[in-house]
């Protein structure tokens, strides 16, 4: 039920979006250390197993911080976070990784939580590789009326050995 109330909204976000004249849109790669490094300020905890076993789902819970930056709660007017997971591919972006066979996860309660799971198809060492899309709608337009879009992105990977 949480799910389908979630695609109304998502679907009712992207009509208003779409509806402007034009959209701005800020991204901002928050992490320039080595992908194995998980930055603690934007990611307070990613739990996920070190070995699991070939096609087994293992889930896995993400711990995201909703007051990285200086926006007062009362600017935002909606907010959605996104979880894009996949086992192909290495050092991706939010454009490359929606290329590959990857599964997506949000966060249907607004605490930052996303609880997740995943399988791998091939035995040994395996990347889990993840990028978090956070996508904030302020309230407040700007002075010619468009909608104000800020799109956070993170990336994350985590060695997994996959065992028979």
């Amino acid at each position: 039920m949480k799910f389908k109330q979630f695609c109304i909204d998502l679907v009712l976000v992207i009509s208003i979006m779409s509806s402007c004249k034009k959209e701005k849109k800020t991204t901002w790669n928050l992490i320039e250390k080595p992908k194995t490094q998980i930055e603690k300020s934007i990611i307070l905890s990613f739990e996920f197993n070190d070995t699991v076993a070939i096609n087994q789902e293992v889930s896995g819970k993400l711990k995201y911080n909703l007051q990285i930056d200086s926006l007062k709660q009362s600017d935002i007017d909606d907010r959605f976070l996104l979880l894009y997971l996949t086992a192909e591919g290495f050092d991706l972006n939010l454009k490359n990784i929606q290329k590959t066979n990857h599964r997506i996860f949000t966060d249907t309660i607004g605490n930052g939580t996303i609880d997740f799971s995943f399988s791998f198809k091939k035995i040994g060492n395996n990347f889990l590789n993840g990028i978090i899309e956070d996508k904030i709608i302020l309230k407040k337009p700007t002075i010619d009326g468009t909608i104000m879009i800020r799109t956070n992105e993170v990336s994350l990977t985590k060695n997994i050995f996959v065992k028979e």
